[in-house]
């Protein structure tokens, strides 16, 4: 059952871990096999479920391509670029590469936009852009509203480890940001809701850290291939619709905020 929602809900679509590579026929293998062939196609397809949705915004969040090739990057956000609403985008750490180059990119690509902040139908956001420092080691920046208001806060990496949880359940973990403990402890003395929309860990995942409610959104590339409806009302209901892009299957669950934490 699709659930009721307030007039003054933000619906928004993400994506994320599109790993889009030169190499089409390649495979590979994380927690589930890995479908470089069915990346672009499948992206294709959240992108016109969104357009269907009639969704209020899409977030993009990162990893696009698989080696960092400048191609396979393009290819991506020409896909993208056919989106009906603004698109938010994000770099992951397989665009280390090139993240200079997608933030021109984007900008020459409207409707998308690489933005820090924003507002959606009445939704104040921030985002948690990265900075690659070489190797495996990345850091963000994470720009919040002003204010008291329940604020989404769109990022590649979770700003909440989820290592010990997921490591726990047999799963191969994707590593933090190496000040995960610093935004983790600026989401939880927040007074106000958080609705933190993640990905990279290559799962579907939700968590409540104190006000935080920690949404990881499933890869493009694995398994069957996820998106994800979002749709957040500024009094604390948030909607969560999961789709498996090949099957076609959603998983839906809602979460409220109340007498100060997330039910």
């Amino acid at each position: 059952m699709v659930p009721d929602l307030s007039p003054t809900a933000a619906r928004i679509g993400v994506v994320s871990d599109i790993h889009v590579t030169p190499d089409r026929d390649r495979t590979g293998h994380w927690n589930e096999p890995i479908h470089y062939n069915r990346a672009l196609a499948r992206l294709e397809r959240a992108l016109e479920w969104f357009n269907g949705e009639d969704v209020d915004a899409v977030f993009i969040l990162g990893d696009l391509c698989e080696e960092g090739d400048i191609a396979s990057l393009r290819a991506a956000l020409d896909i993208c670029q056919d989106l009906t609403m603004p698109g938010y985008v994000l770099g992951g750490n397989h665009d280390a590469l090139q993240l200079e180059l997608l933030r021109e990119e984007v900008g020459a690509r409207p409707p998308l936009a690489f933005a820090d902040q924003g507002v959606i139908r009445g939704v104040p956001f921030g985002t948690a852009h990265v900075t690659w420092h070489g190797g495996h080691r990345f850091t963000a920046t994470l720009v919040m509203p002003d204010g008291d208001d329940l604020v989404l806060v769109a990022t590649h990496f979770p700003l909440i480890s989820r290592q010990r949880t997921l490591e726990g359940r047999g799963l191969r973990y994707a590593g933090d940001l190496q000040d995960v403990e610093l935004h983790t402890a600026t989401l939880t003395r927040r007074r106000s809701p958080t609705v933190v929309l993640a990905a990279h860990l290559h799962v579907d995942d939700e968590h409540v850290e104190g006000r935080a409610l920690q949404l990881v959104n499933p890869p493009v590339v694995e398994g069957e291939g996820g998106a994800s409806i979002v749709s957040v009302e500024p009094v604390g209901i948030v909607h969560r619709e999961v789709r498996a892009l090949d099957a076609g299957t959603v998983r839906r669950t809602t979460h409220r905020f109340v007498d100060g934490r997330w039910t």
